[in-house]
């Protein structure tokens, strides 16, 4: 497989926005701590310090404590999720700078904060003019380079990451996490030596070194990462060097694509190269590569063996295929015959075959020209099989004919012979058996003329098409495709293609499918059964917090009211402690059918564990909830009772609320816990909500 080189376009898109963007603007990332982590564009100037000697010092020792007292409260702002922005005057009050403190999240957790800021104001220069409009506009292509640069890096499909010049990640895109298996506090947290190979370190290394002597602006290089649990991932590195306003070296962007796959894929085709290698040696036919001039560049071991020579004497000599002077001639016009018409032709010629002390046989000879890639003879190549015993191998074919026909009309699995277009992919079902025919509820004979897009659900036409494509570059594969049945419903099955020639040269393929529909089914139970309480049918408490996870991922991205309640029932313990178990399961069923009842179809209900219930309210706010948890109270109340043998015990229900926000969900169940709890101090069949 040849070498993969990386397409720099997202690392130059980067390198120009970023620097775009900094000569305007100024970016410090900083932890939970107010340690600062990253700095970009003016702000070490600001401080009359560089760019490294900021990183990894806290905030309030680079300034001011008048100025810390003025930022801090902003900070702390960032760091409990908010965004804000605000003035902020320069320490001699002759600059102004407009400056936005938000929150840096990854995987939804908050890990530290971001400043960004630009001058809004400076003093006019001598003469009282004001700044031209080209200095505006400047501005405003740098806050819209800084947003592309935002977007490039957050959204590209490959790692990214910014990298101090002493090797510290900076700053690291979702699509590196995934690839190296670390989270971004992590990476944050240690160098690139740290997660490559100890292998391909020296080389990176010195590439390094050279970049930063000024011998090149940038390198690639195919190197290894290794994750956490030890997996060996493949990489092709392309690593940019980027300077300030200076020229100075800043840091490095460095792009990193997943060559796993493809290394992969290079060791399978090396095996099976060695493979075809094997499989010539040990092939009966012989076969045979000359040049013009009539030397061999490549024989087989069966005809050096046929020539009583091996192969490494054979090469790059001109000897005989025979001795026979009017043979030789006959072969040399052939040859002729073969290269002036530049297709191949068929011969019976007989040889005195070495590996059987000379004796004469018969063979089939073909020979076929080799061409360049303008469609010129560069050569002559042929293949040979020993005929003497036609008529014993013709019978053997006959026998393996009528074994492939048994096979497949008596196959238990079904099978299916369709005739594939030019395109590769429409196909034409020539020849079916019964098994195949049963599964789709049809006669065999009924299939036959059927285009393959007729039985396929129309959603897995690009599946099954991909999964021929595959099968005519030789790669065998395997999918789960819906067949269209007689009545109209579709079934599973898991099919996998073979592409073979007929002798026309017309391309066929054997499908083989197997009817996994019960075993889907069976599936879909096994899912059903994971994210559903068994005895109510509810969400289970790992379902439930999936589904506050989304809801809350909604209210953060569009806004809107949404609630969780929690229901807690209140003397629910006195019915299996008196009455049993299963007169206590029998009760939350009937609650369960209650409460479902007074929710409306988008609300989500889900059983936390025991007698403990949560729903969510999408689009409700503090008074909806209310309205809400006073119905399911009612529902609990009415059907709470429980008597036997003369003996009554009522169960009640306590609510506890709380208003979906930018919280995580943990925390908004442990709110709503508490206030739920509040409700079941102060007496039970009561709401309280901490919105």
């Amino acid at each position: 497989m040849d070498e993969q080189r990386l397409d720099p376009s997202a690392v130059d898109v980067l390198t120009e926005a970023g620097l775009r963007s900094m000569a305007h603007l100024s970016v410090v990332l900083f932890d939970q701590d107010v340690r600062i982590c990253a700095v970009h564009g003016e702000a070490a100037a600001r401080h009359g310090l560089i760019a490294e000697r900021l990183v990894g010092r806290y905030a309030r020792d680079v300034m001011s404590a008048k100025r810390w007292a003025q930022l801090a409260p902003l900070c702390t702002r960032a760091l409990t999720g908010e965004t804000v922005t605000a003035r902020v005057v320069s320490g001699d009050g002759a600059r102004t700078y407009e400056t936005t403190f938000q929150p840096v999240r990854r995987d939804e957790q908050l890990i530290g904060g971001m400043a960004c800021s630009r001058e809004v104001h400076r003093p006019p220069p001598a003469g009282g003019a004001t700044g031209t409009t080209g200095e505006r506009v400047s501005e405003l292509e740098g806050l819209r380079a800084l947003r592309l640069f935002e977007t490039v890096f957050a959204r590209a499909p490959v790692g990214l990451c910014l990298v101090a010049l002493d090797g510290r990640f900076q700053r690291v895109n979702d699509a590196l996490c995934r690839l190296l298996g670390r989270p971004a506090s992590e990476l944050l947290s240690c160098d690139f030596q740290q997660v490559t190979h100890p292998e391909d370190l020296e080389s990176d290394l010195q590439l390094l070194d050279e970049t930063l002597a000024g011998h090149r602006e940038g390198y690639e290089l195919n190197k290894r990462y290794l994750r956490p649990d030890g997996t060996v991932i493949f990489a092709r590195l392309a690593v940019s060097l980027v300077r300030d306003q200076n020229g100075e070296a800043e840091f490095f962007v460095s792009q990193i694509v997943d060559l796993t796959e493809q290394h992969e894929l290079q060791e399978e085709l090396a095996d099976w190269q060695a493979r075809t290698q094997a499989i010539l040696d040990h092939s009966p036919l012989a076969v045979f590569l000359r040049d013009l001039d009539g030397r061999w560049l490549s024989v087989n071991r069966r005809l050096a063996a046929i020539l009583g020579r091996t192969a490494e004497e054979l090469d790059g000599q001109s000897m005989a295929l025979t001795h026979d002077q009017a043979q030789q001639q006959r072969f040399a016009v052939e040859d002729l015959e073969v290269l002036a018409d530049g297709r191949a032709r068929e011969y019976d010629v007989t040889f005195a075959d070495a590996s059987r002390g000379g004796e004469l046989r018969h063979y089939w000879l073909q020979k076929f020209p080799v061409l360049d890639r303008d469609g010129q003879a560069i050569g002559l190549g042929g293949v040979s099989l020993d005929v003497t015993d036609r008529e014993r191998e013709h019978r053997e074919l006959l026998v393996a004919r009528e074994r492939f026909a048994v096979a497949f009309h008596h196959a238990p699995v079904g099978k299916v012979i369709s005739r594939l277009d030019r395109t590769g992919t429409a196909s034409e079902v020539i020849s079916c058996n019964p098994a195949f025919a049963d599964m789709l509820g049809m006669e065999a004979a009924e299939l036959i003329g059927r285009a393959g897009a007729m039985i396929t659900h129309p959603e897995d036409l690009e599946q099954r098409d991909r999964l021929i494509a595959a099968a005519r570059q030789g790669q065998p594969g395997r999918a789960e495709i819906r067949l269209r049945h007689r009545d109209g419903h579709y079934i599973w099955a898991l099919i996998s293609p073979a592409i073979v020639h007929d002798a026309d040269g017309n391309t066929e393929m054997i499908v083989q499918a197997l009817d996994i529909s019960d075993q889907k089914r069976i599936e879909q139970q096994l899912r059903h059964l994971a994210d559903h309480d068994a005895l109510t049918g509810l969400l289970t408490r790992r379902r439930f917090a999936e589904e506050l996870s989304r809801e809350c991922a909604r209210v953060r991205r569009h806004g809107g009211p949404a609630s969780l309640l929690l229901l807690d029932l209140d003397g629910f313990k006195r019915v299996n402690d008196t009455f049993g178990h299963a007169t206590g399961d029998e009760l939350l069923v009937r609650i369960t059918g209650a409460l479902t009842r007074q929710l409306r179809e988008e609300d989500v209900l889900g059983r936390l564990g025991g007698d403990e219930f949560a729903v969510i309210l999408s689009a409700t706010g503090p008074t909806g909830a209310s309205v809400v948890a006073a119905r399911l109270l009612a529902a609990v109340q009415g059907q709470g009772h429980t008597t036997r043998g003369g003996h009554k015990i009522c169960v009640t229900a306590s609510i506890g609320a709380t208003a979906l926000d930018h919280q995580d969900c943990e925390t908004l169940l442990i709110q709503a816990d508490l206030a739920m709890y509040q409700a079941k101090k102060a007496g039970g069949h009561r709401f309280k909500n901490l919105a």
